[in-house]
């Protein structure tokens, strides 16, 4: 079986005490990273010593304070392949890789702490996780979830 390649892009702007612990997670996932790209945006802090310990595993890229989207983009024309095409998932199956990738725990974490809704709506709790339930995107996360429920919470086979 040819194992996917996750690619993680990192901004990061003043969070010297923060980095290394988003680092030490990102490469103790259970599908550890292919590639991690931190984009410094200008730090004024002690981000760049903060980072030392973790050069060998890290593309870095510094730039002059612009902001997130710039800090991004930037990131984004380094030199990376996409190389698994999670697209081609449906909804219910990116519950199941969910599950496949790190069990009830992992399905737990996408439910509380991510967030899709288009109206950035975190105070409405479903079981599928918190949004406003009429956008686009909570429809979509919510048929996704309805649809892996029928299925019994299958794991994403391999």
């Amino acid at each position: 079986m040819t194992r996917a390649k996750v690619s993680v892009l990192l901004p990061t702007y003043n969070r010297a005490g923060f980095i290394a612990e988003s680092l030490k997670s990102i490469f103790a996932q259970t599908l550890p990273p292919s590639q991690v790209i931190v984009v410094n945006d200008g730090s004024t802090d002690h981000t760049l010593t903060a980072l030392e310990p973790f050069r060998q595993q890290i593309e870095y890229v510094e730039s002059e304070n612009r902001g997130k989207p710039s800090a991004l983009n930037l990131g984004m024309a380094q030199d990376f392949s996409i190389e698994t095409p999670l697209m081609r998932l449906t909804k219910a199956d990116t519950w199941a890789l969910a599950k496949r990738l790190g069990g009830e725990a992992l399905v737990e974490v996408v439910v509380e702490d991510s967030h899709t809704c288009y109206l950035g709506d975190r105070d409405t709790r479903h079981p599928w996780g918190y949004g406003c339930g009429t956008c686009p995107a909570c429809e979509l996360r919510a048929g996704g979830w309805e649809g892996w429920l029928a299925q019994g919470r299958p794991a994403l086979a391999a």
